[in-house]
């Protein structure tokens, strides 16, 4: 599994990532200090911000399980005939029912 897979500009960002994680060695080649450099986890951070939403950074891991499963059963529909054409709307939907279980938490949690 890789990370943030399925995600728009996921490559982008794990080549980001790549990059970012060679950048000492690169730096020691040179006889440069990496010391001079913003941190690494700075420049990790940057990576995700720039590659990625501010959605998908703020998702959680069951979040990103349950669109992942979403999503595969709308192409199981979409395949099998039965859907109603709406598959641009699985994001949405999905959007919806993950809106409507976080207001349920907050109204349990007050």
């Amino acid at each position: 599994c890789s990370l943030f897979a399925g995600e728009p500009n996921a490559k982008r960002y794990r080549i980001a990532l790549d990059e970012v994680g060679g950048r000492p060695k690169k730096l020691a080649a040179q006889g440069k200090s990496w010391k001079d450099d913003p941190p690494l986890s700075e420049l990790i951070l940057d990576a995700a911000t720039k590659h990625l939403s501010e959605e998908v950074l703020l998702r959680t891991p069951k979040e990103s399980y349950e669109r992942i499963v979403w999503e595969e059963e709308r192409q199981k529909s979409k395949v099998s005939g039965s859907s109603d054409g709406g598959g641009s709307n699985v994001v949405a939907d999905w959007q919806k029912l993950r809106k409507e279980e976080e207001t349920k938490k907050r109204a349990a949690a007050a």
